[in-house]
């Protein structure tokens, strides 16, 4: 017993001085460090205890319960990136009641983030929905909102998941209004002829704007339009209203090269175009035939030459007129 006690005093002694954690082989039953001194059997002020005495313990004093001891106010030892607060280890870099040092609570509303007190914006892990595009244009088109989560540290949202926002213009080639503005396909200029007829059945012969790849990579050109023989819509790629250049390559120009007042073109059926029908008509009896492309071998043959300036190598069969007057 003498020599448990001289040992135990030891550590309080030391312990006093500079916080130190003490082996549970000094103590057998419930006790508390204090600033100095022992008790045996009884209460004291004591820094140690042995034989089932109750010690009050103090600043830099061992203690233990149970046989295991703790460290007292200044006495905790704690791991990385924990600070010793009224004998408890805290993460000061998160918890709201010590936040970036001991005793520092932040106030109602707010949460610890980085050893900072910040103000709560949501609920953590609530999901809300969301639209971060230009106001009035969500479910407009095709823009539509989505949702976004509140981060575990309540101070943001995380993005927009599932939206989606305007585009710069319409998409010419889809009938979507991509940009939201309520207008479809404005600023497009229509594929063909064909297309101009179909949604305006007046409209009348004339010049117009196209764009036979619907708004891709190539530009929109001028053409005569006619809008009266067969039903209309009839996109003009070839003509001769002279005499016609001695030598010349009959299919020697893109139909963009061909403004719609010459009196030659030597154009041929523009890349992007999906023809249906061909009208080849004679001036100026007004005599005329139309043939269609059917997908047979000779009306395909027929079109990769007028359109892909494709050379017919040998007689596949008669391609017999729709119709003729």
């Amino acid at each position: 017993m003498v020599r448990r006690l001289a040992r135990a005093l030891v550590l309080a002694s030391i312990g006093a001085l500079v916080p130190t954690a003490c082996s549970g082989d000094a103590f057998e039953s419930s006790a508390t460090g204090g600033t100095g001194g022992s008790s045996a059997g009884s209460s004291s002020t004591g820094g140690s205890s042995a034989g089932g005495a109750t010690g009050t313990g103090g600043a830099g004093g061992v203690a233990g319960s149970g046989g295991v001891p703790t460290g007292g106010s200044g006495g905790a030892t704690c791991g990385s990136g924990q600070t010793p607060c009224g004998g408890v280890c805290v993460a000061t870099d998160n918890n709201p009641s010590h936040c970036g040092q001991c005793n520092n609570p932040c106030a109602s509303g707010q949460s610890c983030v980085s050893a900072k007190c910040v103000t709560l914006t949501c609920a953590p892990g609530l999901s809300e929905a969301c639209y971060t595009g230009p106001s009035g244009t969500q479910g407009v088109g095709s823009c539509k909102g989505g949702t976004h989560i509140c981060n575990s540290t309540g101070d943001g949202f995380g993005p927009c998941n599932g939206e989606v926002l305007p585009q710069a213009k319409d998409v010419c080639s889809t009938p979507v209004d991509e940009n939201c503005d309520g207008k479809l396909n404005e600023g497009c200029a229509p594929a063909s002829c064909k297309d101009i007829k179909t949604k305006d059945a007046s409209a009348a012969s004339g010049v117009f704007s196209i764009d036979p790849d619907g708004g891709g990579s190539g530009a929109a050109l001028d053409v005569y339009c006619e809008m009266s023989i067969d039903g209309g819509g009839w996109t003009r790629f070839n003509w001769l209203e002279i005499a016609y250049p001695v030598g010349a390559d009959p299919l020697g120009q893109d139909l963009s090269q061909c403004p719609p007042s010459a009196k030659v073109c030597r154009g041929r059926i523009p890349a992007a175009a999906t023809p249906n029908h061909l009208l080849v008509r004679e001036l100026p009896s007004n005599e005329r035939g139309i043939w269609q492309f059917d997908g047979s071998v000779i009306s395909n043959a027929v079109l990769g030459a007028l359109r892909d300036k494709k050379t017919l190598r040998q007689n596949k069969a008669a391609w017999q007129p729709l119709s003729t007057t």
